[in-house]
C-alpha cells in the first residue's frame, strides 16, 4: 500500500518544478538578459534536484515501511511473549502441584518403608535378600542375630561365607536352582555353628526374588523362629512321603504290568507277585505315617493281579503327572486297555492343551503336587470351562486335600497314592460307564 501511494506522490517534485518553472519564466520575461549556457546549467541543476528529491523520497518511504514492519513484528513478539508467559505460568503451577503430589507420595512411601522395615525387624522370622552374585543385599535384625553378626557387617557379605552349608558350591544351591528356572519354593535343612558353642539345625526357605520386569534377580531366604521348626520338619516329612508315594506307584504299576506279561505258576510270576506284595507293604507303612484325618478312596486290587487286563473302550484320556516314569507306566496300561492316551508332565502344558479342545477328552487324571499349577488348581480351571468334565485326582497321605473338598470342586474321585494298575483301570471304567448312562 505504501508503494502504491508513493507512485503518485507529487510532493517531492515540487522543488524541482518550481526551480525549472522559475528559470523558464525568467527566460521568457528577460530573454535578452539570460545567457543560453546559464539556462542549460539551470535546467541541469533542476533535473538533479528532481532526481535527488525522488531518491530521498524513496529512502524515506522505505524507512517508514521498515519501521512499520518492525513495529508489527514487535507487536507480534509482545503477543507471543504474553501467550508464552501465560503457558509457562500454567505449566509452572502444574509442576508445583505435581511436585507437591510427588513429595506427598514419597513421604507416604518412606513412611510405609519405615513401617515395613520395623515389621520385618520386629518379627521373629529371619529374612534376607541375596542377589545373583551371592551377595546379601538386605537383612533384618532377626537374620543378623541368627547369624551372630552385626546387621551392617552382614549386608554386603557373601552368603556362602555366612552359612557354609552342604549345598554351597554345588548344584543343590537354592540360588543356582532358582536361577536355572526352578521358580518354586525350596526348603533346606542343615546344621550350622553360629559362632557360639551351640549348634542348631536350621530350616531355610528360598523364594525367587524378581525385578520390575519379572526376571529373577536373586532369592529371599527366610528362617522361621525356633517354635516353627517342628512345622517345617513336618513339611520336609510330607515332601519325603510324596516322593516315596511316587516311587511306590512306579514299582507297583510296573510290577503289575510285568505280571500280566508272564505265565501263572512260573518262577518269574511268583517273584513278581512277591515284589508286588512287598510294594503293597511299603504302601501300608506310608499310610501309617499319614495324618489321622485323611479321607480318600484307595484304588487297589484286592484279588491277585490277573494276567488279562480289563478292556476298556476308545475313550480319550488326558493324564498329568510331573514324574515321567509314572506317565510312561500309565501309557502302557492305557494302551493295553484300548484307550486313546495322552500324557503330560507339565500341568501348565496340559491346561493349555485342554483349552485348545475342551470337549475332546472324556476323562482327566491328574496328580495333586506339581510345579506351576497344582492338580486342584488345574482342575478348577478346567471345570470352569467344562463343568461336566470327569476328573480323577490322586494324592498322597501328606497332601492337604480331602474327599469332601474334591467333591465340592466337582472332582469325581479322589484316589490315594500309590494306585494299583488294576484299581485305576476299574475306577476309570466305572466313571466312564456312569457318564455313558447319563
Amino acid at each position: 500500500m505504501n508503494e502504491k501511494i508513493s507512485k503518485y506522490n507529487l510532493y517531492p517534485q515540487l522543488p524541482a518544478a518550481w526551480f525549472l518553472g522559475s528559470g523558464f519564466l525568467l527566460w521568457l520575461w528577460f530573454p535578452h538578459f539570460v545567457d543560453y549556457h546559464l539556462i542549460i546549467i539551470w535546467l541541469f541543476v533542476g533535473g538533479f534536484i528532481a532526481i535527488l528529491c525522488r531518491y530521498l523520497d524513496k529512502r524515506l518511504q522505505k524507512q517508514t515501511a521498515t519501521e512499520l514492519d518492525l513495529r508489527r513484528e514487535l507487536d507480534e513478539l509482545k503477543n507471543h511473549l504474553a501467550e508464552t508467559t501465560i503457558n509457562l505460568s500454567a505449566k509452572n503451577q502444574q509442576l508445583q502441584q505435581d511436585l507437591a503430589a510427588s513429595i506427598n507420595t514419597q513421604n507416604a512411601q518412606q513412611r510405609e518403608l519405615r513401617e515395613t522395615e520395623r515389621i520385618l525387624n520386629d518379627t521373629g522370622i529371619a529374612i534376607c535378600i541375596i542377589d545373583l552374585e551371592y551377595t546379601i543385599r538386605r537383612a533384618n535384625k532377626a537374620m543378623a542375630e541368627r547369624c551372630n553378626q552385626e546387621r551392617d557387617k552382614l549386608i554386603g557379605e557373601k552368603c556362602f561365607r555366612v552359612w557354609q552349608t552342604p549345598f554351597c558350591g554345588n548344584d543343590h544351591c537354592s540360588l543356582q536352582r532358582i536361577a536355572k528356572g526352578e521358580k518354586i519354593i525350596i526348603e533346606e535343612c542343615f546344621r550350622i555353628n553360629n559362632g557360639a558353642r551351640d549348634k542348631s539345625t536350621l530350616a531355610i526357605t528360598a523364594t525367587p526374588f524378581t525385578d520390575t520386569d519379572g526376571c529373577v534377580a536373586g532369592i529371599i531366604k527366610t528362617i522361621p523362629p525356633a517354635n516353627e521348626k517342628d512345622a517345617l520338619q513336618q513339611k520336609t516329612s510330607a515332601r519325603l512321603l510324596h516322593d516315596l508315594n511316587n516311587v511306590l506307584a512306579a514299582v507297583i504299576g510296573h510290577t503289575e504290568l510285568a505280571i500280566q506279561q508272564t505265565e501263572p505258576s512260573t518262577l518269574l510270576n511268583d517273584n513278581l507277585q512277591k515284589a508286588l506284595k512287598a510294594a503293597n507293604r511299603g504302601q501300608d507303612l506310608v499310610a501309617q505315617s499319614a495324618p489321622p484325618d485323611k479321607t480318600t478312596t484307595t484304588a487297589t486290587n484286592n484279588k491277585k493281579s490277573t494276567r488279562q487286563p480289563i478292556k476298556g473302550g476308545c475313550e480319550k484320556i488326558l493324564f498329568v503327572d510331573d514324574e515321567e516314569v509314572l506317565v510312561s507306566m500309565t501309557k502302557q496300561l492305557m494302551d493295553e486297555l484300548g484307550y486313546q492316551f495322552h500324557g503330560e508332565t507339565s500341568s501348565v502344558a496340559a491346561l493349555n492343551r485342554f483349552k485348545e479342545s475342551p470337549d475332546y477328552y472324556d476323562l482327566v487324571i491328574t496328580d495333586q503336587t506339581m510345579p506351576g499349577l497344582s492338580g486342584t488348581q488345574m482342575a478348577e480351571t478346567m471345570l470352569s470351562i467344562r463343568p461336566d468334565l470327569p476328573i480323577i485326582l490322586y494324592t498322597g497321605y501328606s497332601e492337604k486335600v480331602t474327599k469332601e473338598q474334591a467333591q465340592t470342586m466337582g472332582i469325581k474321585v479322589l484316589l490315594l497314592k500309590p494306585v494299583s494298575a488294576t484299581g485305576l483301570a476299574q475306577t476309570i471304567r466305572s466313571i466312564l460307564d456312569k457318564e455313558h448312562q447319563r
